[in-house]
């Protein structure tokens, strides 16, 4: 008897449990998608930190698992801070990390609580800005474009621009926007702990131009970090990398790849003829 496997979704900043719908109708077994938990508070309410949406995502992963499922963990964009950072806290319970399109850590991140009481005088003033002159109706009308780009359309892209553009959503993407180094940090701080038995890279080259340069570098980096990745990587007693970590570069692919999802990316997360794709680096 086969275990049951959970692919559990991570979104980045301010992606919608709807958008991965089209993603999820390709996978096999159980999905698990993960509400932010920052686009869980109410207006007013405090922001959600680094902390709150990783133990988000630890309850779920703890249920899975307590439930015997082995556990592919999804993060998409920023949210692949939050499950890179997930699974190096508990890498017995994952069994695989894919990173798509993940957010790159910076060369040098903020130091601890550097320019923090700079960063939080600053997120007040713009979220004060932002949501007092501007209204519900405002805001929706001007995220239209963040809908469109993402390849949202008719029914939906109203939808999305809906909720994006209620005060807590909008509270929560000030947020991130600003804690990203400080969230990136926090990750950094986790390097030295081991990672899941396998850790797939996905990158998206866009759609129109795989070979610009802004791509290329993308590119370039991702498959630096790969290699650190592995420098990372522990031996076993066999003396063989206790992490095989895989990179894939999907061309005419956008960053909100999980939207209109291409087979690709669902055979990679299904292990569908994992061996028989093509690999842009092993």
């Amino acid at each position: 008897m086969t275990t049951p496997t959970t692919v559990v979704l991570v979104g980045g900043l301010a992606v919608l449990p709807k958008e991965w719908q089209d993603l999820q109708k390709h996978l096999k077994g159980k999905t698990k998608i993960i509400t932010r938990a920052g686009l869980e508070t109410k207006a007013g309410q405090p922001t959600s930190t680094w902390e709150t949406e990783i133990q988000k995502i630890v309850q779920t992963i703890e249920t899975e698992y307590s439930a015997g499922n082995k556990i592919t963990l999804v993060g998409h964009s920023l949210g692949g801070y939050l499950a890179e950072g997930v699974a190096r806290q508990c890498p017995e319970k994952i069994e695989r990390l894919i990173l798509l399109d993940s957010a790159l850590l910076p060369k040098n991140a903020l130091k601890p609580n550097e320019k923090h009481a700079r960063r939080q005088a600053l997120e007040k003033i713009i979220t004060k800005t932002i949501l007092g002159l501007s209204s519900q109706k405002i805001r929706t009308k001007a995220l239209k474009p963040v809908a469109h780009i993402r390849g949202h359309k008719g029914k939906i892209k109203k939808e999305i621009t809906q909720e994006l553009g209620k005060k807590n959503n909008v509270q929560q993407v000030i947020s991130e926007l600003i804690n990203e180094n400080e969230w990136a940090r926090k990750l950094q701080a986790l390097q030295t702990r081991p990672l899941p038995p396998r850790v797939e890279i996905v990158i998206a080259l866009g759609k129109r131009n795989p070979l610009s340069y802004g791509q290329q570098t993308w590119v370039n980096r991702w498959n630096q970090r790969a290699q650190t990745l592995r420098t990372q990587t522990r031996q076993n007693s066999a003396g063989k990398p206790e992490t095989i970590i895989r990179t894939w570069t999907l061309p005419r692919t956008a960053h909100m790849l999980m939207i209109k999802p291409s087979p690709q990316i669902a055979r990679i997360i299904n292990s569908i003829n994992i061996a028989d794709q093509k690999q842009s680096k092993s």
